[in-house]
């Protein structure tokens, strides 16, 4: 929680429609912009946009042309409604982050192969019976 605060700071009600979502200043060097959401329905549709806020923006903005707003664009249809149903949607990931899923992978690979290393050699040849 305390890795969101810097993007998003506090949801504040500004009327009864809508709130207020501030981008992270010190990443996007710009001034604090205000995104409407609307309460209801996230197909809305409004400004070519969806009512409904992108996630993926928060990882990588330039990367998924998230642009001055971190709403779903109407392009984006079928991602907004495959997050809605908790199901995966495609956005690009930042090259660290792909870097260190490698990384990962390979650690994993590594561990596993120690432990059957391990298991192999210390306890079935130790124990030959």
């Amino acid at each position: 929680l305390e890795t969101l605060k810097p993007i998003v700071s506090k949801l504040v009600f500004q009327s009864q429609q809508t709130f207020e979502v501030r981008k992270d200043v010190l990443i996007m060097n710009e001034l604090d912009k205000i995104i409407n959401v609307y309460r209801g329905d996230p197909l809305l549709e409004k400004n070519n946009t969806f009512n409904f806020i992108n996630p993926s923006c928060y990882l990588n903005p330039e990367g998924n042309s998230c642009g001055d707003n971190y709403l779903f664009k109407k392009s984006d249809k079928q991602n907004l409604i495959n997050f809605l149903n908790y199901k995966p949607f495609k956005f690009n990931h930042l090259k660290m982050q792909l870097v260190f899923n490698f990384i990962s992978v390979i650690t994993l690979f590594m561990t596993l192969i120690y432990f059957l290393y391990f298991f192999f050699f210390h306890i079935i040849k130790k124990n030959p019976s």
